[in-house]
């Protein structure tokens, strides 16, 4: 017997995808989770000495709305944000808090050389890089060549010309009012 196979009209129909009338992915990958179970984890982070601390989503929710506020102040919709950081606690918060400004996280492998930073972040015109203190390093040499960068943010203390990430979030409200796409 001959199996039969959906026409395309039929799979296009099963396999649909209901767009919402806005919507803003930071919220669906962290707040909304947050609203229904704040107290579940959402990261486990291990840091070099394996040592491992759990973040709850309520906690990835409030500072990533801490960072939103603070990168709000230079950063707008459809800028390009740069994350260049290992695997962290505060690479989440970062990408989390750039999708729910609406701007466009630019993730950077912590491999990449020198030359290869350079071109990504020129190319993407880059206008902010969160970055932790060995990357920093290697940006410096590298800023006069990159006008679009504004700001860099270390997530380890202070590195030559960049802002303090911890001091950046202790200020700023853990509301934030995300910026929705809408679609018609």
């Amino acid at each position: 017997m001959l199996k039969r196979y959906p026409t395309l009209a039929q799979t296009r129909d099963n396999f649909r995808w209901d767009i919402p009338a806005h919507y803003n992915i930071g919220v669906d990958i962290c707040d909304k989770h947050a609203d229904l179970a704040p107290g579940q984890c959402a990261i486990v982070d291990i840091d070099v000495d394996g040592q491992a601390t759990e973040y709850s989503f309520a906690q990835l929710r409030d500072r990533s709305n801490q960072l939103a506020n603070a990168l709000s102040q230079t950063c707008t919709p459809g800028d390009r944000v740069a994350v260049l950081l290992p695997q962290c606690f505060e690479t989440a918060v970062a990408h989390v808090a750039i999708t729910k400004m609406g701007c466009i996280s630019l993730p950077l492998f912590t491999l990449f050389g020198p030359e290869a930073l350079l071109h990504r972040l020129k190319d993407s015109g880059a206008h902010t890089l969160i970055t932790n203190a060995a990357s920093a390093a290697i940006i410096a040499p590298l800023k006069s060549q990159l006008t679009d960068l504004k700001r860099i943010i270390c997530i380890d203390g202070t590195a030559s010309g960049a802002e303090d990430f911890p001091a950046l979030c202790a200020s700023p409200p853990s509301a934030f009012t995300p910026f929705f796409f809408f679609y018609d």
